[in-house]
């Protein structure tokens, strides 16, 4: 059987997907942010976008495809905030190099690239890194946040008997932080968690029990 050959691009996407597993990676190619893989057909389902294909690899003289979807650079930033409000995280991955050795070539930059200077480009594939990672308790654009309630992001560590809760607006700057103890501990993180209407749920990797409580919370 031949050999599979990566193309390079697709080598630098799976280095940066593996930056970031659990979210959606946008992958900017061009005058789009791609998604690729289960990604691609995950932002076709959400977003009812054409999912369609491109070749990433070659087996001998046989072409591969994986699944691709795309958005428009000029329109990222609505599907983003449909994507967050669904309780998903997002990945941008934009382009830190040159796009063509020709200066005259200028190509449209998107907001998520401003601040990041362009380093010349060397030969082979346009540089890559992941600039930001939003998620549903971190959004802090205006035009992406609710209108009819905070947006708060949350940290809960249930241990040795004990609740620690503590929940921010990131937009605002509210902060506030609570212990629990005693009996019906979930019982009464279910409630907290309800009246707040939390965004996002982060849990401490070294907590004793994750409640079940925090799974509707829970950034996908």
């Amino acid at each position: 059987m031949a050999r599979i050959e990566l193309h390079e691009w697709y080598q630098q996407f799976l280095e940066l997907k593996a930056q970031q597993p659990d979210t959606i990676l946008l992958y900017r190619l061009g005058d789009f942010y791609e998604a690729f893989d289960d990604d691609a057909k995950l932002l076709a389902e959400l977003l009812k976008v054409t999912l369609t294909r491109k070749d990433y690899a070659t087996q001998g003289k046989t072409k591969l495809y994986a699944p691709m979807a795309g958005i428009p650079y000029h329109a990222v930033d609505k599907y983003i905030t449909d994507i967050v409000q669904l309780g998903y995280r997002v990945a941008i991955a934009e382009q830190i190099s040159e796009t063509a050795s020709s200066k005259s070539d200028v190509r449209p930059r998107s907001a998520y690239a401003s601040g990041i200077e362009p380093t010349s480009r060397k030969r082979g594939i346009v540089q890559r890194e992941i600039v930001r990672v939003i998620t549903p308790g971190t959004v802090s654009d205006p035009n992406m946040l609710p209108t009819e309630r905070n947006n708060y992001l949350a940290a809960v560590l249930l241990h040795e008997g004990r609740l620690g809760l503590a929940y921010v607006d990131m937009s605002t700057g509210e902060f506030a932080a609570t212990e629990l103890h005693g009996e019906r501990l979930e019982a009464r993180l279910e409630g907290e968690l309800a009246r707040l209407n939390v965004a996002e749920v982060l849990v401490s990797d070294d907590a004793t029990a994750r409640p079940a409580q925090l799974a509707p919370h829970a950034a996908r």
